[in-house]
C-alpha cells in the first residue's frame, strides 16, 4: 500500500491523504505491527521507492520540451512542482455560511443518484460487517479528504465549482 501510494503521487499528490487511513487500518488490523520499527522503515522505503516516479520530471525536462511547467530540470523547479507551489492561494475570510456552502457542494445524491446512493449504503453496511478494517480505511480516507478540501483549500464562493470536481473521486 505504501509503494502504490508513492506511485500514485505521479498522478496527484492528494493521494498522500490516504497515509493516515493506512496507519489506522494497520492499527485496527494488527496493532503490534505499529510498534515494529522494521515495518515502519520498510513502509517508508516502499513509499519513497514508489515516489521515484517523480524522478521522471527532471529527466524529461533535460529533453528541453515546451511543457516543462515550473522547470523541473533544476532542484528549485523540481521542488516547486512537487510541493505544488504553482497553485498560489489568495487568503479570504472563513465564515460559517461559506463553510456550509462548501459542505453543500459535497452532494452524494448529485454524485451517485438515488440508485448509486442506495448501493453505496448497502455496500458500506456489508463492508462494515464483513471487513471492518477495510471499512475504517475507506471511511477515514473519505473524511480526511473532505477535511483537507474544506479546511486547507477552503474554496471561496466562486471556487466551489472546482471543489465539486475534487469531490467526485471522493
Amino acid at each position: 500500500a505504501a509503494f502504490v501510494t508513492g506511485l500514485g503521487t505521479g498522478a496527484h499528490q492528494l493521494i498522500v491523504l490516504f497515509i493516515p487511513s493506512m496507519i489506522l487500518f494497520v492499527m485496527v488490523s494488527d496493532l503490534k505491527r505499529c510498534l515494529r520499527v522494521r515495518d515502519w522503515l520498510l513502509s517508508g522505503a516502499a513509499l519513497c521507492f514508489g515516489m521515484l516516479v517523480q524522478a521522471y520530471l527532471p529527466v524529461r525536462a533535460m529533453a528541453g520540451t515546451r511543457q516543462n511547467w515550473g522547470d523541473p530540470g533544476s532542484w528549485h523547479g523540481f521542488l516547486w512542482h512537487v510541493l505544488r507551489k504553482g497553485y498560489p492561494e489568495t487568503p479570504h475570510e472563513r465564515s460559517m455560511s461559506l463553510f456550509l456552502e462548501q459542505l453543500a457542494a459535497f452532494s452524494p445524491l448529485e454524485q451517485f443518484g438515488w440508485v448509486g446512493l442506495v448501493l453505496l449504503l448497502i455496500g458500506s453496511l456489508v463492508l462494515l460487517r464483513q471487513a471492518r478494517p477495510v471499512f475504517i480505511f475507506v471511511f477515514a480516507g473519505a473524511i480526511m479528504y473532505l477535511v483537507v478540501i474544506l479546511g486547507h483549500f477552503n474554496p471561496d464562493s466562486q471556487g466551489i465549482q472546482y471543489a465539486k470536481a475534487f469531490f467526485t473521486p471522493l
